[in-house]
Protein backbone atom coordinates (compact mmCIF):
# COMPACT_ATOMS: atom_id res chain seq x y z
CA UNK A 1 0.00 0.00 0.00
CA UNK A 2 1.20 3.22 -1.03
CA UNK A 3 1.53 6.24 1.83
CA UNK A 4 0.66 9.65 0.72
CA UNK A 5 3.30 12.16 0.83
CA UNK A 6 2.17 14.07 3.69
CA UNK A 7 1.64 10.84 5.76
CA UNK A 8 5.09 10.11 5.01
CA UNK A 9 6.49 13.66 5.65
CA UNK A 10 4.46 13.51 8.78
CA UNK A 11 5.82 10.07 9.93
CA UNK A 12 9.42 11.65 9.35
CA UNK A 13 8.95 14.80 11.43
CA UNK A 14 8.25 12.69 14.01
CA UNK A 15 10.54 10.47 13.61
CA UNK A 16 12.87 13.18 14.54
CA UNK A 17 10.89 14.73 17.23
CA UNK A 18 10.98 11.93 19.29
CA UNK A 19 15.13 11.53 18.74
CA UNK A 20 15.82 14.91 20.01
CA UNK A 21 15.85 14.55 23.95
CA UNK A 22 18.05 17.02 25.32
CA UNK A 23 17.64 20.81 24.55
CA UNK A 24 17.34 24.11 25.98
CA UNK A 25 16.14 27.91 25.61
CA UNK A 26 18.90 30.34 25.77
CA UNK A 27 21.15 31.57 23.64
CA UNK A 28 25.58 31.15 24.10
CA UNK A 29 27.89 34.02 23.19
CA UNK A 30 31.69 34.20 23.11
CA UNK A 31 33.01 37.35 24.50
CA UNK A 32 36.79 38.29 24.19
CA UNK A 33 38.89 41.01 26.48
CA UNK A 34 41.40 42.85 25.34
CA UNK A 35 44.29 44.43 27.03
CA UNK A 36 46.72 47.35 26.79
CA UNK A 37 50.05 45.10 26.70
CA UNK A 38 53.56 45.80 28.35
CA UNK A 39 54.98 46.63 24.86
CA UNK A 40 52.36 49.29 23.64
CA UNK A 41 50.70 46.50 21.50
CA UNK A 42 47.46 44.70 22.55
CA UNK A 43 46.55 41.23 23.93
CA UNK A 44 43.37 39.69 23.39
CA UNK A 45 41.95 37.26 25.78
CA UNK A 46 39.26 34.31 25.75
CA UNK A 47 36.89 33.15 24.42
CA UNK A 48 34.41 33.04 27.43
CA UNK A 49 30.99 32.08 27.17
CA UNK A 50 28.27 33.35 28.49
CA UNK A 51 24.76 31.80 28.53
CA UNK A 52 21.18 33.89 28.70
CA UNK A 53 18.02 32.64 29.26
CA UNK A 54 15.08 34.40 29.95
CA UNK A 55 13.41 32.72 33.40
CA UNK A 56 11.06 34.24 35.26
CA UNK A 57 10.56 37.40 33.68
CA UNK A 58 14.06 38.11 34.09
CA UNK A 59 16.89 37.70 31.85
CA UNK A 60 19.62 35.16 33.72
CA UNK A 61 22.91 35.43 32.51
CA UNK A 62 26.05 32.99 33.60
CA UNK A 63 29.86 32.53 32.59
CA UNK A 64 29.85 28.70 31.58
CA UNK A 65 33.12 27.04 30.56
CA UNK A 66 33.94 25.65 27.11
CA UNK A 67 33.23 22.30 27.71
CA UNK A 68 29.73 23.25 29.46
CA UNK A 69 29.63 25.58 25.80
CA UNK A 70 30.20 22.56 23.45
CA UNK A 71 26.81 20.90 25.76
CA UNK A 72 24.79 24.01 25.67
CA UNK A 73 25.59 24.91 22.12
CA UNK A 74 23.93 21.02 21.29
CA UNK A 75 21.37 21.65 23.26
CA UNK A 76 20.11 25.17 22.01
CA UNK A 77 20.61 23.90 18.21
CA UNK A 78 18.12 20.89 19.46
CA UNK A 79 15.35 23.31 20.93
CA UNK A 80 15.73 25.18 17.51
CA UNK A 81 15.65 21.91 15.33
CA UNK A 82 12.58 21.04 17.68
CA UNK A 83 10.93 24.33 16.82
CA UNK A 84 11.62 24.52 13.24
CA UNK A 85 10.31 20.68 13.06
CA UNK A 86 7.04 21.46 14.78
CA UNK A 87 6.43 24.60 12.13
CA UNK A 88 6.81 22.23 9.64
CA UNK A 89 4.10 19.23 11.16
CA UNK A 90 2.18 21.95 11.76
CA UNK A 91 1.92 23.28 8.35
CA UNK A 92 1.88 19.40 6.69
CA UNK A 93 -1.34 19.29 9.10
CA UNK A 94 -2.87 22.37 8.12
CA UNK A 95 -2.08 20.81 4.06
CA UNK A 96 -3.98 18.30 4.81
CA UNK A 97 -6.89 19.48 6.76
CA UNK A 98 -7.43 22.19 4.10
CA UNK A 99 -7.29 18.95 1.28
CA UNK A 100 -9.72 16.98 3.60
CA UNK A 101 -11.99 19.88 3.78
CA UNK A 102 -11.90 20.55 -0.06
CA UNK A 103 -12.76 17.20 -0.38
CA UNK A 104 -15.55 17.05 1.96
CA UNK A 105 -17.17 20.41 0.37
CA UNK A 106 -17.16 19.17 -2.94
CA UNK A 107 -18.60 15.96 -1.84
CA UNK A 108 -21.47 17.99 -0.05
CA UNK A 109 -21.49 20.22 -3.10
CA UNK A 110 -22.13 17.44 -5.39
CA UNK A 111 -24.92 15.75 -3.42
CA UNK A 112 -26.47 18.77 -2.45
CA UNK A 113 -26.65 19.69 -6.24
CA UNK A 114 -28.28 16.05 -6.71
CA UNK A 115 -30.92 16.32 -4.24
CA UNK A 116 -31.38 20.42 -4.50
CA UNK A 117 -34.88 21.89 -4.59
CA UNK A 118 -34.23 24.48 -7.00
CA UNK A 119 -37.12 26.47 -5.41
CA UNK A 120 -35.49 26.27 -2.43
CA UNK A 121 -32.95 28.34 -2.21
CA UNK A 122 -35.59 31.50 -2.37
CA UNK A 123 -35.84 32.89 0.84
CA UNK A 124 -38.62 34.70 1.84
CA UNK A 125 -37.15 38.31 2.57
CA UNK A 126 -40.60 40.15 3.68
CA UNK A 127 -40.87 42.58 0.85
CA UNK A 128 -43.65 41.31 -1.59
CA UNK A 129 -42.49 41.49 -5.29
CA UNK A 130 -43.53 43.64 -7.84
CA UNK A 131 -45.73 41.21 -9.67
CA UNK A 132 -47.68 39.98 -6.15
CA UNK A 133 -51.00 41.25 -5.35
CA UNK A 134 -50.00 42.88 -2.23
CA UNK A 135 -47.37 45.28 -3.66
CA UNK A 136 -50.09 46.27 -6.54
CA UNK A 137 -52.55 46.68 -4.19
CA UNK A 138 -50.22 48.58 -1.75
CA UNK A 139 -49.48 51.14 -4.79
CA UNK A 140 -52.81 52.01 -5.70
CA UNK A 141 -53.43 52.70 -1.79
CA UNK A 142 -50.32 55.11 -1.73
CA UNK A 143 -51.97 56.49 -5.06
CA UNK A 144 -55.53 57.33 -3.94
CA UNK A 145 -54.22 58.56 -0.98
CA UNK A 146 -51.86 60.89 -2.34
CA UNK A 147 -54.63 61.89 -5.01
CA UNK A 148 -57.16 62.76 -1.55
Amino acid sequence: MHTPPTTAARESILEELASITQMRRGTLSEQYVERSAPNGGTVRFGPYFKFQIWQDGRNQTRSVTADEALLLREDIDNFHRFEQLCQQLAQLNIQHTLSLRAGQTAAADTAEKKTSNPNASRKNTGKPKASSPKHVGNSSKRKRASKH
